[in-house]
């Protein structure tokens, strides 16, 4: 996955999936729980196991790249073609609100910003 400057995941948590990230190149902040962002550099490893709140974005001025591993995947797989198509359907970009519902729909919960 790519990351460019200033992009990423907002705060969520799974309910049937764990997650792990491993930063190839670049640099993320990302937020455990409650916990203040920590800074990621490239050889970093971060895990989230289901149910625990996490988000990540890339705070610097360079493409982050990352390999993502969620185990298992196949609902996430169906998760993002689902934002896809109604990505497609709004002529670009889906409206905030149905990407939430989406991802309810797939045990992927959008939390407020900390």
């Amino acid at each position: 996955m790519a990351s460019s400057p200033g992009i990423g995941a907002p705060p969520h948590r799974h309910a049937k999936e764990d997650e792990a990230f491993y930063v190839i190149c670049g640099r993320l902040a990302v937020t455990f729980g409650d916990s203040a962002p920590k800074r990621l550099e490239a050889g970093s490893f971060f895990f989230a196991p289901r149910g625990a709140a996490h988000s990540f974005h890339n705070d610097s001025a360079e493409p982050a790249k990352l390999l993502v591993i969620a185990s298992p995947g196949t609902g996430l797989v169906h998760m993002f073609g689902a934002i896809d198509e109604a990505g497609r359907s709004a002529g670009g970009m889906a409206v905030i609100e149905e990407v939430v519902s989406i991802c309810a729909e797939h045990g992927v919960t959008i939390l407020p910003p900390a």
